[in-house]
């Protein structure tokens, strides 16, 4: 059972989020929602108040959504890469949360994505296995929560492999879950990440795409199959195995 992070306050029911671990296609699967004329998104807006040094920050799960009820605000969080503390981040502020926010869990195989974590120059294996075995087990715990929800299927769980080989179906699928009209502008990104993007963010998110971590989102116009060389040690292979 998770306490509630912050005083109890009422849930915003207009807000969607995505988990995952870090390099597992979350951003290019953001920046497809942040084409809907409908949609606000936001990137790791709970993340960023530990990268600020305070605590994770839960103001998205409360706050009113703008633009109209029809508006509603996507959020993606990933687990890892430099801390312990990202690694196991806390997503959810309340038992609550999970039921309201209809989370979107994406992973990708985990020697595919150490594999991205290692070329990034993300080395340490701990904090990676900590990532990977988190999020399974945040899917699991928000799977046992909405157990017996009225409403179908309120917890749905998306691999990278079937995004990027499936991308409308899954797109579609997305908008069903989160009851938001499908529109062919997700699989055409014409507001990419950069000055004009759509995405909302902070200081974490400047120095992100200062620093190229988003550069294959940015080089491409809709989801794309990325199939880089295994860099990683084959031991990490075994260990993974």
């Amino acid at each position: 059972m998770i306490e509630p992070a912050i005083a109890p306050c009422k849930l915003n029911t207009r807000l969607r989020v995505i988990v995952s671990p870090c390099r597992s296609g979350s951003t290019a699967l953001l920046n497809c929602m942040a084409q809907h004329p409908l949609v606000q998104a936001y990137y790791q807006s709970v993340k960023a108040g530990l990268r600020e040094g305070r605590k994770e920050d839960y103001r998205l799960f409360y706050a009113p959504a703008g633009g109209g009820a029809s508006v509603f605000m996507v959020d993606k969080e990933t687990l890892g890469p430099h801390t312990p503390a990202e690694s196991a981040l806390r997503v959810f502020p309340e038992e609550e949360a999970v039921r309201a926010s209809r989370p979107i869990f994406l992973f990708r195989d985990p020697t595919a994505c150490w594999n991205g974590w290692f070329t990034r120059g993300w080395r340490r294996f701990d904090l990676y296995q900590l990532a990977y075995t988190h999020a399974y087990q945040t899917w699991l715990f928000a799977k046992a929560v909405t157990n017996g929800a009225s409403s179908a299927d309120p917890v749905i769980c998306v691999t990278y492999d079937q995004l990027t080989g499936s991308p409308e179906v899954v797109l579609r699928a997305i908008c069903r879950h989160w009851q938001l009209l499908y529109c062919a502008e997700l699989l055409d990104w014409r507001t990419n990440i950069g000055q004009n993007v759509k995405i909302r963010g902070g200081a974490d998110f400047e120095r992100s795409i200062e620093e190229g971590t988003f550069a294959q989102v940015q080089r491409s116009h809709s989801i794309e199959v990325i199939r880089r060389p295994l860099e990683i040690p084959g031991e990490d292979v075994q260990r993974i195995a």
